[in-house]
């Protein structure tokens, strides 16, 4: 499992955020917690991770794409 980054903000658990027209999986992956869908379109300072309380902030692509990647591969 990837270690997702603490927020900046207040120190929750960060969870991805998924920027694109969204599948039905990732729309049950949003239900269930497990990432963030962001709309369809990034802007430059679009986050990349955000924790429960609804802190946004940008990190590696790399890492969030890679969080992302293994919510799908859990299913």
């Amino acid at each position: 499992m990837i270690e997702h980054p603490a927020c900046p903000r207040c120190g929750q658990a960060g969870r991805p955020v998924l920027i694109g027209l969204p599948s039905p999986e990732a729309f049950e992956a949003a239900e269930r917690g497990l990432l963030v869908l962001g709309g369809c379109v990034e802007w430059e300072h679009s986050p990349h991770w955000m924790c429960r309380a609804g802190h946004g902030w940008r990190g590696s692509e790399e890492l969030q794409q890679a969080a992302i990647s293994a919510v799908f591969d859990a299913d």
